[in-house]
């Protein structure tokens, strides 16, 4: 199979999401005051922020697209020797901390009301020497939550202070902290310059692959939790959308990607990879990602690359290969790049399924897919595709399931398309519970190609309670999951209407759980003809979007075939 990197490297004309330049280079206005002693209470500090109509502070940027911030606001206390003076900004990177209100210590003025996870605030103009901050979370009074250690500024130098850690732990390895980060970056009138900082607050040691190509000469080979790559910066291309790589283990693998925005020409950056790795859903507000903040205030979250979950549940179809490429009706010989390469239907031996279910991650865009039979190497044949999907739009921080469904040679009696194979795509959407789960989630989905619409219930003993009423084939059950027992049930699955079971189904999943449960195979399977393969029996194919171990980034994600209980 091509790698995900020349994947990545040949699909980034189809990019979307990430496009837009960002704010030219320039010089924030900065807003003058003196944190060196607590605030005239009488006199409220300027903040330097003016917020949006309606709204009382700027919301985190949960696309890939660059969002200004708020102007500051420059107080007219008279000229300003910037000579005399430090610069310094705070950019909320914490996941979990709320918004919070930033305090010169011993101060009764918030200098930086209501920051929110995910943005920055403008620079504050400061007198050069020692300095202490509190935070407190918006609006509380009383004791501040968090005291940094003294920070000396030096006259004349700017300084970034990224708020980083888990405020509710104790654990030195990952709670609260501040990086103080003195700025020197390199001039470059031709590129961008970019100071990269870790603070995934749970995340290992990684490397930082930029262009996602070589996970094994990674350009940072190693960087470690809440450190940076130094103050001149790393010189990057400034007119291109760039895809990064993070890497980790030995030896070095890819463990995910993200696509940049173009960074553009003169401008300085500082990427900070923040938020939480345990979450199968990378959409959530607080899942890993890379949070880009320029020179001007300019923001950009940005969130990983999309995945796609193939599912193999062509009844009688071989192994096969997938290759994208432009989005349009028909096959298109320019779809070259081999994604998924020999994924075949599951098969289950004992308590093992292998097969079954191939996971890619690819920059965010639209794609057209050709499915072929499996054929040795990475080359597209030259024959024409068993079938083609001609448009599979992939938004950043989002995961899908295409599952490839019915025959390819439809049954006698039935009309195609209603048999003939197919790929049914579907959103990953299942609710996070807001507390700690107490039942598993499903999504059910009607694959099989000679099935009736169906009732999907539990069984207890005689008594069957319908969990999902009248499933059409190709449909499926509310995206956001629905709860089933934790402990072990009987699955039922009935034609709608139905007084007698067509299967039955031995089910054992844990509380915090989330599955697609998909039908399969065919109820009247037939026998292999004319050089075709004998149809598969009918059974649950169950895709389990968060087994036991999390990985950096989405997860792996797994496919266990659950056979009929024999009658």
């Amino acid at each position: 199979m091509v790698g995900v990197s020349a994947v990545l490297l040949a699909l980034g004309g189809a990019l979307v999401g990430c496009s837009d330049d960002p704010a030219p280079s320039g010089t924030d206005a900065a807003v003058t005051t003196d944190l060196g002693a607590p605030a005239d209470t009488g006199s409220p500090v300027d903040t330097g922020v003016t917020p949006d109509a309606g709204t009382p502070t700027d919301t985190p940027v949960a696309t890939d697209t660059p969002v200004a911030t708020d102007t500051p606001v420059v107080t007219d206390t008279g000229p300003v020797d910037a000579g005399a003076r430090a610069r310094l900004r705070v950019v909320h990177a914490a996941p979990g901390a709320g918004a919070v209100d930033i305090y010169a210590a011993g101060a009764t003025t918030a200098a930086a009301p209501n920051v929110a996870y995910g943005t920055a605030t403008g620079y504050l103009e400061l007198p050069p020497g020692p300095i202490a901050f509190d935070i407190r979370a918006a609006g509380a009074m009383g004791a501040p939550a968090f005291t940094t250690p003294t920070v000396t500024l030096a006259a004349g130098r700017s300084y970034t202070v990224i708020a980083a850690g888990r405020l509710s732990s104790t654990d030195a390895a990952d709670r609260f902290r501040v990086l103080p980060l003195e700025e020197g970056f390199t001039a470059d009138a031709s590129g961008s310059r970019v100071r990269i900082v870790h603070a995934g607050s749970d995340a290992p040691t990684v490397g930082i692959d930029v262009g996602n190509d070589n996970p094994a000469a990674a350009e940072v080979p190693s960087l470690a939790r809440f450190a940076d790559t130094g103050a001149a910066g790393v010189a990057l291309p400034g007119n291109a959308a760039l895809q990064v790589g993070i890497v980790t283990g030995t030896p070095a693998a890819g463990v995910t990607a993200f696509t940049t925005p173009e960074l553009g020409a003169g401008n300085q950056w500082f990427v900070i990879a923040t938020g939480l790795l345990p979450s199968t859903d990378t959409a959530v507000n607080d899942g890993f990602g890379l949070l880009a903040v320029n020179q001007t205030g300019t923001v950009a979250f940005i969130k990983q690359n999309p995945r796609v979950h193939v599912v193999h549940a062509g009844a009688d179809a071989p192994a096969v290969d997938l290759f994208a490429g432009p989005a349009g009706a028909g096959a298109n010989p320019a779809r070259t790049l081999q994604i998924v390469d020999n994924l075949s239907y599951p098969v289950r031996s004992g308590a093992t399924t292998t097969g079954g279910i191939a996971s890619v991650q690819v920059p965010p865009g639209s794609y057209g897919i050709d499915i072929f039979p499996y054929a040795a190497g990475s080359a597209r044949p030259s024959g024409a595709p068993a079938f083609t999907v001609p448009t599979l739009a992939l938004s950043p921080g989002r995961q899908y399931v295409a599952i490839a469904a019915y025959f390819l040679a439809p049954q006698a009696g039935q009309t195609p398309p209603d048999s003939a194979f197919t790929v049914l795509p579907l959103e990953y959407a299942m609710t996070n519970d807001a507390t700690t789960a107490t039942a598993p989630r499903v999504v059910a989905v009607h694959a099989s190609g000679d099935a009736p619409s169906v009732d999907i219930g539990v069984l207890a003993g005689a008594t069957f309670t319908p969990v999902f009423s009248n499933v059409p084939r190709s449909a499926s059950s509310p995206a956001a999951g629905t709860t089933v027992p934790a402990d072990p049930f009987t699955l039922a699955v009935r034609g709608a209407g139905a007084p007698a079971n067509a299967a039955t189904f031995a089910i054992d999943l844990d509380v915090n759980q989330k599955v697609f449960v998909i039908a399969s195979g065919a109820l009247t399977p037939r026998a292999a003809a004319g050089g075709g393969l004998a149809d598969q029996a009918f059974h649950l194919s169950a895709v389990f979007a968060n087994p036991g171990t999390v990985q950096l980034g989405a997860g792996a994600w797994s496919l266990a075939r659950i056979n009929p209980i024999a009658n």
